[in-house]
């Protein structure tokens, strides 16, 4: 008998829903044409944080500090300085053409994190091209996407990069560039290296410790000062980020600070969120172990990705683009995800309570209680994928690759 880690799992497929892959992709296109009249055209989005990319790029091509006032916007640089290189060739054209090429750009990158995310279920074929555009038609109403799509962030390209390393870098000796590529940009995806470590991919996590460690290099030779400033000050410095009480903050964290109504958890609320925190670290990780060793690999991203968003300090809303891959994991293990995670990202609940300014400081008991439906919906994604898959089949590698090809 073949190990666990030997086999992949194959979730119970309802395939047929989709249809015919000429008239999935019909769908995605009505979808993405009816967000753009009634989303994008009646309310031209700000782009803000588009902005303050290209504002990191003309300081770090002007010589300015990059961790000071940016140029031409409200906001300050948060990310590492191998970022703001990458941003320094926005700095050719104006605001009004990057915001729209980064729409396009975003939405073309539903198409890799919809078709990656599909095949770690081992979806191959018609299924596979027709799923990749039944998510997108529904991925695109989720909120944390649109809110992507708005700000002009980078959240799908990161998750493109995560993604890669699981799927058409595995088992080449590129695997783990992806995640060292997405930390070097924002940290935060280095979670994704311990996962590999925790599960036996050695030479994948080193890669990745390599490749972090080059994005490092870089920066260190193009922006010497910029770099240090970053590593030994800025990078613990959350308030920098914006308002932890604000109700995007979906945290363990942010709800905490909203029920205890400070933005400086001091005493025994510091002691219970650091007990929180390192109780889900422990619980999520496992979780993840568990779900690769039985070969459900997207549940074991996903459970590494619910750990990282609910522990870090702050998790905007539009972070949580892992809302993707769940739409696809929900659809094969749980309708009950699945309708919780449409209803609480197509409605955008996440925003119902009273916000802006404090006055997320202010709210009453029943509102801080419906501030963290994120929260929520991370912890119960968490608790599916530690379930066992119980009537899924499970079948080698080997038959899924020769399915595909």
């Amino acid at each position: 008998m073949k190990k666990s880690s030997d086999r992949q799992f194959l979730l119970p497929c309802s395939a047929r829903v989709v249809g015919h892959p000429g008239t999935a992709w019909s769908i995605a296109a009505v979808s993405v044409v009816c967000y753009l009249i009634f989303q994008v055209i009646p309310s031209p989005p700000t782009f803000h944080d588009m902005a303050v990319y290209r504002a990191e790029g003309m300081a770090m091509r002007q010589g300015l500090g990059l961790y000071g006032a940016l140029p031409g916007v409200h906001g300050l640089a948060t990310y590492p300085p191998f970022a703001a290189i990458l941003f320094v060739p926005t700095t050719v054209l104006p605001l009004s053409m990057l915001g729209p090429m980064s729409l396009a750009f975003n939405l073309a990158l539903l198409i890799p994190v919809a078709h990656l995310s599909l095949r770690l279920t081992g979806a191959s074929g018609h299924r596979l091209n027709a799923g990749t555009a039944m998510v997108i038609a529904a991925a695109l109403w989720c909120e944390p996407i649109q809110a992507t799509l708005g700000f002009g962030q980078i959240n799908l390209l990161l998750l493109t990069l995560i993604l890669a390393d699981f799927t058409v870098l595995r088992d080449t000796r590129w695997a783990g560039v992806g995640i060292g590529l997405a930390t070097g940009l924002k940290i935060t995806p280095a979670i994704f290296g311990i996962y590999l470590m925790i599960t036996g991919r050695r030479r994948a996590g080193l890669t990745t410790i390599a490749t972090t460690t080059a994005t490092l290099v870089v920066s260190a030779i193009v922006a010497t000062r910029d770099t240090w400033d970053f590593w030994t000050r800025y990078l613990f410095d959350d308030r920098r980020v914006g308002r932890p009480e604000n109700v995007s903050n979906q945290t363990i964290r942010g709800w905490l600070v909203r029920a205890f109504q400070t933005r400086e958890l001091q005493g025994w609320q510091l002691v219970l969120l650091a007990t929180i925190v390192l109780v889900l670290l422990v619980l999520g990780m496992s979780i993840a172990l568990r779900a690769q060793r039985r070969g459900d690999e997207l549940g074991g991203l996903l459970a590494t990705a619910c750990t990282a968003l609910l522990i870090s300090p702050i998790s905007w809303s539009h972070h949580w683009v892992w809302c993707a891959p769940i739409l696809v994991y929900a659809w094969h293990r749980s309708r009950l995800l699945l309708a919780v995670t449409l209803a609480l990202t197509w409605t955008g609940v996440v925003w119902v309570v009273p916000h802006g300014d404090r006055l997320e400081l202010a709210l009453t008991p029943l509102q801080v209680a419906v501030s963290g439906p994120y929260v929520v919906w991370g912890v119960a994604t968490l608790a599916m994928t530690g379930r066992h898959p119980g009537r899924a089949r499970r079948v080698d590698r080997s038959s899924t690759v020769a399915n595909q090809k």
